[in-house]
């Protein structure tokens, strides 16, 4: 009886992941108030102190003074570090299950804050195989980039590094947190992106990613460079809602899903 209630347990807390993805691409909320490093997948993101050391961090740059376009605001724990633009750059980003620009509507938006430094970087949704090898530019992407910290281009790319960009006359001063939003259509094939009260569009039209060049599929949602060697900036982000196929883990649904697992293991291994 007792690991036949386990095993119930099990596939309840299957049943909550599930359930929580079973239509369309819902939006998901990350705060970074704990420890986001086991389901957040990093590659080369944590180097030498000041050079591409970013990831969870439980610092509080961004502060709680403003919300988010979502509505979070939460005080502890970001995400970001110390990014340097270059060919190790590496990315840190959230496995959000395949999302398809021809098919998925897609959002993100939440705060961020430049501290120093220049550098380069990128918020958004990625191709994690084939974010930053174009020379230089992105691809496979829809996303923010700040540029040095401060300036705002933002981006539509195919995977065969052609891409669209719109650069603005925002300047993001250093140590104030401002709010970002991104929205693409998939029938337009359109990004418009909102980054501290100016709004900006990539207009591109359908066709642009659905051309026949190849397919051009995003599985991560999160911060990355490019490939052409730069300088180092500090820059944070928090309070993210963003489209993922793949819920946020619920610490009560993990614990529930590694009992129903022992328990299993306990039932076919029989009584001692």
């Amino acid at each position: 009886m007792r690991s036949s209630f386990l095993s119930f347990s099990a596939a309840l807390a299957l049943a909550i992941f599930v359930n929580s993805s079973a239509y369309g691409v819902p939006t998901v909320y990350e705060d970074f108030t704990t420890d986001t490093d086991g389901y957040w997948a990093g590659s080369g993101n944590r180097g030498a102190a000041g050079v591409n050391n970013y990831g969870w961090s439980d610092s509080d740059n961004t502060g709680n003074a403003v919300a988010a376009p979502g509505g979070g605001v939460t005080a502890g724990g970001e995400l970001g570090g110390f990014l340097q633009r270059g060919p190790s750059s590496g990315d840190y980003g959230f496995p959000t299950g395949n999302l398809d620009p021809l098919v998925d509507v897609l959002h993100a938006d939440g705060v961020y804050t430049h501290v120093s430094g220049s550098g380069n970087m990128y918020v958004g949704f990625y191709n994690q195989a084939t974010h930053g090898t174009g020379g230089g530019d992105p691809r496979n992407m829809i996303g923010i980039q700040f540029d040095d910290g401060t300036g705002v281009l933002v981006h539509l790319a195919r995977d065969d590094n052609n891409q669209r960009e719109h650069g603005g006359p925002v300047h993001i001063a250093a140590n104030t947190t401002i709010k970002w939003s991104i929205d693409y259509d998939p029938v337009a094939e359109t990004g418009d992106f909102v980054v501290d009260g100016t709004a900006y569009q990539v207009p591109e039209g359908a066709g642009y990613f659905g051309d026949g060049v190849g397919p051009t599929i995003f599985d991560r949602f999160g911060i990355w460079s490019v490939d052409v060697a730069d300088s180092v900036g500090e820059s944070y982000w928090d309070d993210i809602t963003f489209s993922s196929n793949n819920p946020i883990p619920e610490p009560s649904a993990v614990i529930l899903l590694l009992c129903g697992a022992l328990a299993l293991v306990g039932a076919r291994r029989g009584p001692v």
